[in-house]
């Protein structure tokens, strides 16, 4: 296929797609060729030649055709007649060797005798023997495999610390509930106690023992205002206790939605 690009003034650029000549062989590299001709071709200027696409051409191959494009313009750059021809024969010979000469990137062993069938295509436009890399991927899926066999292993060791981590905190927590419902019931019986006192103080019983009750009161309000210190602090802990305990569920369950998935049968399939 050839496209003609005019690029402004008597200035132009062809684009030339190449395929090797195999005959009855395989078809393995191709390559798309710019001939840029300036204004003064031919005659006064050479014409300039790249590479613009290429297919299952290593760097060396690519090498090869810009040589060759090379060497052709300094035999006929300027002739009149016949240059880019000249020129697309010679690239188009070196194109025909680097096909016979293609080797698969696994093996390195040549690709240009095989048949169509055993010679792949990879999307990153490299040549591959079909058998060579059905046998990698194999290996990379085996290697994919242990490694995620190791990993699961790991896994489950953070698993089960975190299942202790977790028994631990619960136990943690159950104490501090305990304490506080101790506190709370100490704090309800010490205020019901001092609102008695209160009251028969104002209602002006027990006046005989007036002193002595007013003595009691102080340590009385002490023990209450401890006790609500001491419940405050459990339930701050409590608190922090219950955000850790989430947290720590959640990454539990995160890493046995992993392993189930790791080790469901049609995971690797």
């Amino acid at each position: 296929a050839v496209a003609l690009e005019v690029s402004g003034g008597s200035d132009c650029k062809v684009l030339v797609d190449l395929q090797p000549r195999v005959g009855q062989g395989t078809a393995l590299v191709s390559a798309t060729i710019a001939l840029s001709l300036p204004s003064g071709y031919p005659g006064e200027a050479e014409p300039q030649v790249s590479v613009e696409r290429s297919r299952g051409l290593s760097d060396s191959g690519v090498a090869a055709l810009i040589s060759a494009a090379r060497s052709s313009l300094q035999s006929h750059g300027l002739d009149e007649e016949g240059c880019l021809c000249q020129l697309l024969e010679d690239v188009s010979a070196a194109l025909d060797q680097a096909n016979d000469e293609s080797e698969c990137l696994i093996c390195l062993q040549a690709c240009g005798s095989v048949t169509d069938a055993s010679v792949v295509h990879a999307p990153c436009d490299h040549i591959f023997h079909a058998a060579c890399l059905g046998r990698w991927a194999e290996i990379k899926i085996s290697e994919a495999k242990e490694a995620a066999t190791d990993k699961t292993q790991s896994v489950r060791s953070q698993r089960d610390a975190l299942s202790r981590e977790l028994a631990e905190l619960t136990c943690s927590m159950e104490d501090l509930a305990e304490e506080a419902a101790r506190l709370e019931d100490l704090i309800a019986k010490l205020t019901a106690r001092r609102d008695a006192q209160r009251k028969a103080l104002e209602e002006g019983e027990y006046l005989e023992d007036e002193e002595e009750a007013e003595e009691d009161e102080p340590p009385l309000e002490a023990q209450l205002a401890t006790a609500k210190s001491e419940l405050k602090s459990v339930q701050a802990k409590k608190r922090r206790s219950d955000l850790k305990h989430a947290d720590l569920t959640e990454q539990h369950s995160n890493i046995d939605q992993d392993i189930k998935i790791s080790c469901a049968p049609d995971f690797w399939d």
